[in-house]
């Protein structure tokens, strides 16, 4: 049977760079992770503002990869999600389904069911029992006997009766929900001015809060008045949604 090896941004990943590298078959990946894997995944997804950063990085770096999204949502797909749209919640259990769907045996890595993520700060203080769930709506769909986890197997948990929060109510707290000791040794070591190391791969523009209200987002705080650099994709799609509250100003990012 076919596989492929899903490559999540959790940071157990970080533990198994060998594992990812030698895996025999196809890779996926998602979000920002084409900065690290561009060069070896076949597919990606992600959030619909990671797009337009990806497809840059791919052609300014030569890479290959096709990118999955809904071509009603995005212009920058390449081929469409072939699995029932129910599965489209978050980015990695969207392409865990889409590959089951494939008649693929599914790999997972760096796949930690919410805590820090490789490339997003503070990304431990949202709750993600929502993905648990949605992790147990495909296996109850597709069966578990062609999902694999390299590192912590989550399986025992996710076949429980455990509260989809069992975790969250660890990493939000800033402790470690994962036993192994490779994720203790990452998380020890876990160092959150890792993003800096984004901003060396991708355009940034300065957004400005035009408005005369403050608005509050995931990373926090975005205050009247107040300018703020972040990826060109995000940026783009920060002000297509608020085009009246945001604006990308000219000067660029040299």
């Amino acid at each position: 049977m076919k596989k492929v090896l899903i490559i999540g941004n959790g940071i157990s990943r970080l533990s198994y760079q060998k594992e990812i590298e030698e895996f025999d078959g196809e890779r996926w990946s998602c979000n920002y992770s084409f900065i690290d894997f561009g060069h070896m995944v076949t597919r990606m997804n992600g959030e619909l503002k990671t797009f337009k950063d990806s497809v840059e990085y791919r052609e300014k770096n030569g890479c290959s990869y096709k990118i999955i999204a809904d071509p009603k949502l995005s212009p920058y797909s390449d081929e469409p999600y072939q699995s029932d749209e129910k599965y489209r919640k978050d980015s990695g259990t969207s392409l865990v389904a889409e590959a089951l769907h494939r008649g693929y045996d599914v790999y997972c890595v760096g796949f930690d069911l919410g805590g820090h993520d490789v490339y997003s700060p503070k990304h431990n203080k949202i709750g993600k029992g929502g993905w648990v769930t949605r992790w147990r709506i495909i296996i109850e769909d597709f069966g578990h006997d062609r999902i694999h986890f390299i590192g912590h197997d989550h399986l025992p948990f996710l076949l429980s009766n455990e509260p989809a929060n069992t975790y969250a109510k660890k990493y939000m707290k800033n402790q470690s929900h994962i036993p192994t000791p490779e994720f203790q040794e990452v998380f020890k070591d876990l160092d959150e001015s890792r993003l800096d190391r984004v901003m060396k791969y991708l355009r940034f523009e300065t957004v400005v809060n035009i408005s005369k209200r403050d608005y509050t987002f995931r990373d926090g705080l975005f205050r009247s008045g107040e300018k703020r650099m972040m990826p060109s994709g995000e940026a783009e799609d920060l002000t297509n949604r608020y085009p009246r509250e945001f604006k990308i100003m000219e000067e660029k990012q040299k």
